[in-house]
C-alpha cells in the first residue's frame, strides 16, 4: 500500500462526522498477501513515560528482504493530523531498527501508531502491526493541585504490547515512590458508555496479561495507590500514567494476511474520544 493512501485514509476517517464505531476492520479493497519480507514489525508494544512515546517491535530474522520502516500515525481529535514518520517525509528506518520514539512535541489530546514495513522502488508500506495509542494528558492523582504533567514526571512507565491476535498485556515500572500497596489496573471500552473492568493486583507486580480483548478497542490505566506517602496528607495517594491504548484486528503481519487500510481503525479512537465522559 502507498504511503500516500494510508495517510489519506487515516485523515479522512478522523475527520468524518461523529457515528458509530465497528468492531470490524476489513480491507478497504483486496490487496497481497503478506510474504516473507513482513516478519518483522510484529509484536509491537508502546511505552509511555516521563519521556516521549516509544514503540518497539520484533525484528526481521535476518533483517534482508525489506526496505526497512516507516510508522504512520494520526494526532489530535476532532481536527487530525497524520503523518509518516521519521521525519521529513520518505525516510525509512533501517531494517535493523527495532524501536521508534516520537521525540515531536505531545500537544494534541491522543496520538496513534502502526508499525508499516516497506519494501519496494519507490518504497511502500506493504504491511502493518496494529494500532497502538497514548493520550497525553490523562496521567492522574488524587492529591488536590498536583497537575498531571508532574504525576506523568514521577510515574512508572507503563507498556501495552500486541500480539497480531485479540491477546493484549501491560508492563510497568513502579514510581519514584518505590512499590505501591497495590495497583488497579482499568480497562476501558471507550466506544461505548459500559463500567471499566477493572482489577486490583499486589504492589510487587510489575505487569498482567495477556488478556483476550475480543477484538475491542481498550485504553488502560494502570494506578499506583500508596498506604501513605511522606509530607502528602490525603489518605492512599495514588497516581497513574497516561492512559495507552490497543485498536485491535488490523495487523497484516500474520501469516495470509492481506495488506489494509489503516483509515478504518482510526474511527473507533474517534468515537472513543468522543464518548468518554468528562472526567473519566
Amino acid at each position: 500500500m502507498r504511503i500516500s493512501t494510508i495517510v489519506a485514509s487515516l485523515v479522512l476517517v478522523l475527520m468524518m462526522s461523529l457515528s458509530p464505531a465497528t468492531s470490524t476492520f476489513a480491507a478497504d479493497s483486496p490487496g497481497s498477501t503478506v510474504g516473507a519480507q513482513a516478519q518483522g514489525g510484529r509484536n509491537a508494544t508502546i511505552r509511555t513515560s516521563s519521556g516521549a512515546p516509544l514503540l518497539t517491535w520484533s525484528p526481521t530474522t535476518p533483517p534482508t528482504g525489506i526496505v526497512g520502516y516507516q510508522i504512520p500515525s494520526v494526532a489530535g481529535f476532532p481536527f487530525a493530523s497524520a503523518e509518516v514518520l521519521p521525519s521529513p517525509a520518505g525516510n525509512v528506518l533501517s531494517p535493523a531498527t527495532t524501536q521508534f520514539t516520537d521525540n515531536r512535541s505531545q500537544t494534541q489530546n491522543v496520538y496513534c501508531y502502526s508499525v508499516g514495513v516497506v519494501t519496494g522502488n519507490p518504497a511502500s508500506i506493504v504491511a502493518n502491526s496494529d494500532v497502538l495509542c497514548q493520550r497525553p494528558g490523562t496521567a492522574t492523582t488524587n492529591v488536590p493541585g498536583v497537575a498531571s504533567s508532574l504525576v506523568k514526571s514521577v510515574a512508572g512507565s507503563v507498556t501495552l504490547s500486541s500480539t497480531q491476535t485479540n491477546s493484549a498485556s501491560l508492563s510497568w515500572t513502579n514510581s519514584i515512590f518505590g512499590a505501591p500497596t497495590n495497583y488497579v489496573v482499568t480497562a476501558t471500552d471507550p466506544t461505548n458508555f459500559a463500567p471499566p473492568l477493572s482489577a486490583t493486583l499486589p504492589g510487587s507486580s510489575l505487569g498482567t496479561g495477556p488478556f483476550d480483548t475480543q477484538g475491542r478497542t481498550y485504553c488502560y490505566r494502570v494506578t499506583a495507590v500508596h498506604s501513605s506517602l511522606p509530607g502528602i496528607s490525603t489518605p492512599n495517594p495514588s497516581l497513574s500514567q497516561d492512559q495507552v491504548c490497543l485498536i485491535p484486528g488490523l495487523s497484516t503481519l500474520q501469516p495470509g494476511a492481506t495488506s489494509a487500510s489503516l483509515g478504518q481503525a482510526t474511527q473507533t479512537l474517534r468515537q472513543a474520544i468522543a464518548n468518554e465522559p468528562k472526567g473519566k
